[in-house]
């Protein structure tokens, strides 16, 4: 391990069928425990300089960063796994990634330590793409490239949070709650923006009323919707190809041409209306490297019933 300073440990948040990000941990040789310690300091002096604006995280404004700003969320206590894993490594399951089925990493991140406690915690992005499995990938020496033959991770060039003395620290709400679960600072829709999203001219409902009845009384519904209209999702669907897409799913979107024009038809019973909200939220998706068929909340293999 590092000669000086705090004890580094080095994990990756995997996704497991529970609904939960469990840390996995990554054995590093003294060499590269020594070159990763180094290399997330460096990345989290970058990511916090002493003299950049702190800006209190508040769901419902949307504020553009400036370069020189960051997020933060005071008195946060991180997700028991996280810490249970920093102080009983021993514990913890050992990170490898030729395990089948792949494992789905949201999170590499470093916990530092200042005795048996964590001090520090340095999260890194992590996309399928850096899983070096099941493709070709060629490395770089002495002027000639060659096969690189085992299983590895490439690690990312900057941080995406930090977590210290009970404040998170980030920049993109929608990257850091993929691995820290952040229920109570999802934005929930206000009334006007659930009758706007009611009122696209996407949808055709029989009842405007009671759908908007079942959306203002489940915050569940409300989130979604709120996520839905910030990131203008209805903009781009076409309903016959938002049926086709979802149908594998086993999900039903109806759709009907009341003015001659194609419009998805929401359902007015809770359940199924939660399953085409969260579809259209993009929480369906097909895994990058084996087509599995995921819910993003959970990564959880989709199971369709059958009737």
């Amino acid at each position: 391990m590092a000669d000086s300073g705090p004890t580094t440990l080095y994990f990756a948040g995997v996704n497991d069928a529970g609904g939960t990000v469990t840390p996995h941990l990554i054995r590093v040789t003294d060499d590269l425990d020594k070159s990763l310690s180094q290399q997330f300091v460096k990345q989290a002096d970058d990511f916090l300089k002493d003299d950049y604006e702190l800006v209190d995280y508040q769901p419902k404004v949307n504020y553009r960063l400036e370069r020189e700003q960051v997020f933060v969320i005071r008195q946060l206590d991180l997700p028991d796994p996280y810490v249970e894993a920093a102080k009983k490594p021993q514990q913890a399951p050992d990170f490898a990634p030729s395990v089948r089925p792949l494992p789905m990493i949201s999170t590499v991140y470093a916990a530092e330590m200042s005795g048996a406690k964590p001090s520090r915690f340095l999260f890194q992005q992590f996309r399928s793409t850096q899983l070096l499995v099941n493709r070709m990938s060629i490395i770089f020496a002495s002027g000639t490239f060659s096969q690189l033959r085992n299983e590895g991770l490439s690690l990312s060039n900057e941080l995406v949070a930090i977590y210290q003395a009970k404040t998170l620290y980030f920049r993109s709400f929608p990257i850091v709650s993929r691995f820290i679960d952040l229920p109570d600072y999802e934005p929930e829709a206000s009334d006007t923006e659930i009758s706007e999203f009611l009122g696209s001219a996407l949808f055709d409902l029989e009842d405007v009323g009671e759908t908007f009845t079942i959306i203002e009384g489940d915050a569940w519904l409300r989130r979604r919707v709120a996520s839905i209209q910030g990131n203008k999702i209805l903009s781009r669907v076409k309903p016959r190809t938002a049926a086709n897409k979802a149908k594998p799913f086993g999900i039903t979107i109806d759709v009907s041409r009341p003015d001659g024009t194609d419009k998805i038809r929401l359902p007015q019973e809770k359940a199924p209306l939660k399953k085409v909200v969260k579809f259209l939220n993009e929480e369906f998706y097909h895994g990058e490297l084996t087509r599995t068929m995921y819910e993003t909340n959970s990564h959880q293999p989709h199971k369709v019933k059958k009737k």
